[in-house]
Parts: C-alpha cells; sequence; structure tokens
C-alpha cells in the first residue's frame, strides 16, 4: 500500500512538473468548456448520451457533468486533476503487482517514466478531451 501512494504521489509530480500552469492555472481545454461543460450544464444528465461529430463520448461528458457541483471558476481544474488521474492510471498499473512478469521494478519503473515524460506530447497532456 506504501509503494503505490509512493508511485502515485511520485507520478503526480512528474506530471505537475512538465505542466504547473495546469494545475496553478487551469483553463479549458479544445471541447472542455465549449462542448462539454456547456452541455452538460444545459442538457443535464441526459448530455451524457448526446453524440459529438458521430460519437458518444461518456468519460469526457461524464466528467463535464460531475463538475456542475463546483463553481464555474473551479470546472477547469477539476477537468485537469481528471485528465492527470487518467493520464497516470497506466504507470500505476505498469507499476502493480500484475505487472511484474514483465521485469523488474527498475526495469517497469524506467518504463512508466518514460511514458509520463514522453516529449512533443503536449496537446495529450493533462486534458480530459483527447483522454
Amino acid at each position: 500500500m506504501r509503494r503505490r501512494a509512493f508511485v502515485f504521489v511520485l507520478c503526480v509530480i512528474i506530471v505537475m512538473l512538465r505542466r504547473p500552469d495546469a494545475i496553478f492555472h487551469a483553463q479549458f481545454w479544445a471541447e472542455d468548456g465549449k462542448m462539454w461543460y456547456a452541455d452538460a450544464y444545459h442538457w443535464g444528465i441526459q448530455s451524457l448520451w448526446h453524440p459529438a461529430t458521430g460519437n458518444v463520448e461518456l468519460l469526457p461528458r461524464f466528467v463535464a457533468w460531475v463538475a456542475q457541483i463546483l463553481p464555474f471558476s473551479a470546472a477547469p481544474l477539476f477537468f485537469n486533476c481528471m485528465g492527470t488521474l487518467i493520464q497516470i492510471l497506466p504507470a500505476m498499473f505498469l507499476m502493480s503487482p500484475r505487472c511484474s512478469k514483465l521485469g523488474s521494478v527498475e526495469i517497469r519503473g524506467l518504463f512508466a517514466f518514460i511514458y509520463l515524460g514522453l516529449p512533443n506530447t503536449y496537446e495529450m497532456y493533462i486534458n480530459i478531451a483527447n483522454a
């Protein structure tokens, strides 16, 4: 349990060090405010099933629907926190005992670090629209 908590905190720190503005100056990204939040505000729970460009986007619409309980000024931070959580889930899975057959903890930790530190992925980093 301690190791998982340590890995979680370390992953969050790595992600935050790369884009501190996403936490300290949070803003909606792409469709976050224009579509997901606005639709959740206007339609409520029915917005979950409303297709966007022919697809049903459940994850961002669900996050937008939950964000309705927060003040509007806190919604972008909530979106970015959920994006951060979703982004670190693969690294957490890689460091879990389920992946122990893939290699030693050091090798899996290196792969998790490389995954979190991929260069030139700014558009997909810490946002729910591309999750």
